[in-house]
């Protein structure tokens, strides 16, 4: 329960920085969220600026973002921030293994 929870949006599973991120305690499992530009990591950036977006949960041990507990690790397909829609993303445990679902 004192683990962390870090849900991101990235260009692509590939880039680094996030566009935008959250922080929760994994205490707060399962958890519903709105990623906004309010959670921009860059003042100024805007969802709407991006085509596509890949959505991160990872849990860390740590607290800190760079860090993953192996295999607690999920992620989309990329998505269209300008489509309103509902990202399920299911953290199993499983090395290696993420599963997302995404639903209109």
């Amino acid at each position: 329960p004192d683990d962390t929870v870090f849900i991101f949006a990235k260009e692509s599973r590939q880039h680094r920085m996030p566009v935008v991120a959250l922080r929760r305690s994994v205490s707060e499992l399962p958890l519903d969220f709105v990623l906004t530009d309010d959670d921009a990591m860059l003042v100024g950036t805007r969802l709407s600026d991006f085509e596509q977006l890949v959505i991160t949960a990872k849990i860390s041990r740590s607290g800190l973002a760079t860090d993953a507990t192996d295999g607690l690790e999920s992620w989309s397909e990329a998505v269209s921030p300008l489509d309103s829609q509902v990202i399920e993303l299911l953290i199993t445990g499983r090395s290696a293994s993420s599963s997302a679902e995404s639903n209109e």
